[in-house]
């Protein structure tokens, strides 16, 4: 039988299915997009690195120009490259090269050029604001990565997710911020290298230093918050003192519940003893965690409140 390559002559044309011609379209079309974005991103940035006035006001004002809007072909791609990882185990790398790649280099150098922004902030309280602000551009990507997870069980190591997961928790947004912190633990995602703590400690010693300086002003500080983090702070290795900042956190919050209730027919005795019984618990395993916590004047007022009501 002549094969028609031996004998010089042309093979006939493969024909591609319809199905196959849509695909090829597409992924050319996903790779023009992420080549064209990555260009103006680098112009960008070369532009967010030459100086520029240090007031606040000039140096929020370009985010919003340059919140990056991703194709509906590559917020699929990166849909699709975040399935990678088992439950239970280190989520593997996302993928260097390819048209997802391009769409997430997008976000690392927004990223980026919003960290270099926040360098050049000396004021905490400006800092946040401008976290708040940035933030926005990149709520796509949040809601993409926690629908993914939740649907496929599925998910990919990433940074751009894990430093966002910090910015929430810095400017007070813990129900979110929470919810990513589960889904960095659960799909076991790794911290930025500059972080010297570990993923565990620092949710916890984030959440608990943030109550702490609250409750410091004599305000409370939402207590079911401070109780998503304990078994963070019990299931994982976290540092003593980190643990006591928790618990402590927690026994003031538990003290000022104690104090602000008052035994009336709506509001039995019960639940003032309960409150107080409460607070001298996490105050006393607090101390029991690191003795110079801090906590001998408030497990006082809390002896002095049970004893004063009964049981």
């Amino acid at each position: 039988m002549r094969h028609p390559f031996l004998l010089g002559e042309t093979p006939p044309m493969t024909k591609l299915t319809p199905a196959q011609r849509h695909r090829e379209r597409y992924e050319a079309q996903v790779t023009a997009d992420g080549v064209k974005a990555a260009e103006a991103e680098t112009e960008r940035a070369e532009k967010a690195r030459r100086p520029r006035p240090q007031q606040f006001a000039q140096t929020l004002t370009p985010n919003r120009e340059r919140k990056t809007t991703l194709s509906p072909a590559q917020r699929h791609l990166l849909r699709t490259t975040a399935v990678e990882a088992v439950i239970g185990e280190s989520a593997p790398a996302r993928p260097t090269d390819g048209p997802a790649a391009s769409a997430y280099d997008l976000l690392r150098a927004q990223l980026g050029e919003h960290m270099v922004q926040l360098k050049g902030i000396k004021s905490i309280e400006r800092k946040i604001e401008a976290k708040k602000t940035f933030l926005e551009a990149y709520d796509d990507h949040v809601t993409t990565v926690l629908a993914t997870a939740e649907e496929t069980g599925r998910a990919s190591q990433d940074e751009v997710f894990v430093e966002l997961m910090i910015w929430r928790i810095d400017v007070g947004d813990f129900d979110l911020g929470l919810t990513m912190a589960e889904h960095a633990l659960k799909y076991g995602l790794a911290l930025p290298e500059r972080y010297n703590r570990t993923l565990p400690t620092l949710i916890v010693e984030e959440t608990a230093e943030a109550a702490l300086k609250v409750l410091k002003l004599e305000k409370d500080f939402d207590i079911d918050i401070l109780n998503r983090v304990v078994p963070v702070a019990e299931s994982f290795d976290v540092n003593d003192i980190v643990r006591a900042k928790l618990q402590k956190a927690l026994g003031k919050q538990y003290l000022r519940n104690a104090l602000a209730t008052e035994p009336t027919s709506d509001g039995p005795a019960g639940a003032k003893r309960a409150a107080a019984q409460a607070a001298f618990d996490h105050l006393t395993r607090a101390f029991e965690l690191y003795d110079d916590i801090g906590v001998v004047k408030d497990l006082d007022a809390a002896k002095r409140i049970l004893a004063k009501t009964p049981e």
